[in-house]
């Protein structure tokens, strides 16, 4: 697949065993496609033990897959990644699990309660406007740092061809909150306003150290971060 890759998505590359089956019928227009694969990486990203199942008719498209593991760095890297995707006509429901390692003292063999970080994030995308796609993220929820972060289903995201729309979108827990709102294009006007209350650098421990940065304290107040597409 090399050859393939090399042309259609070149930071895309099979270091390690790979194989897929499956079939396409004219007649229905139905097909199954089921693949594994050992290792690979993706924009520098190392990911082991890739699993792909997908079923598409006429009128839907359906895909399961999960990674056993993505490597950020040699000391951080997040595990059981599940991807769920289904799509009918012109909307696509997904949903995202996953569980990290890093800084919990677990391993890819650790106990579930060990895991310092995890997620489970539901949505749907919707393509009636295509390119412009609407998406809405529903009640969801990250693990960070052993606490719980919900995110606000009350926002609205918009990806077009050369523009990222973001309002309302919040993530809180009990005690703190953050809020994204703005636009990203290349305008030099354009840019991403981020409200913080009570937002606590430990969420960022683990990682921070294994760099060797050490930080702590609460954040309270704005920022606004322009030229993101280019210098932020």
């Amino acid at each position: 697949m090399d050859p393939v890759t090399a042309v259609f998505l070149p930071d895309f590359q099979i270091k390690q065993g790979g194989n897929f089956t499956g079939f396409l019928k004219d007649s229905t227009e139905d097909m199954v496609l089921n693949g594994k694969i050992a290792r690979l990486t993706y924009k520098g990203l190392e990911q082991t033990g890739w699993n792909i199942n997908a079923n598409a008719t006429k009128n839907s498209i359906e895909v399961n897959a999960s990674c056993k593991k993505i490597s950020f760095s040699d000391s951080v890297f997040a595990g059981n990644f599940k991807f769920i995707l289904s799509s009918q006509n012109d909307h696509v429901d997904f949903e995202s699990y996953w569980c990290d390692y890093a800084g919990s003292g677990g391993n890819e063999n650790g106990n579930r309660s060990l895991f310092s970080t995890s997620g489970i994030i539901k949505g749907l995308a919707q393509f009636e406007d295509y390119p412009r796609i609407q998406i809405q993220l529903e009640p969801s929820q990250i693990v960070l740092a052993d606490t719980v972060w919900k995110i606000n289903p009350n926002h609205n995201i918009v990806l077009d061809t050369a523009s990222v729309s973001i309002h309302n979108l919040s993530i809180s827990t009990t005690t703190q909150f953050l809020k994204i709102d703005g636009q990203i294009d290349s305008t030099e006007k354009s840019g991403i306003s981020v409200l913080l209350s009570s937002f606590t650098l430990r969420n960022f421990k683990s990682y921070l150290e294994k760099k060797g940065i050490h930080l702590d304290g609460t954040l309270y107040g704005n920022l606004f971060i322009s030229h993101v597409l280019h210098k932020p």
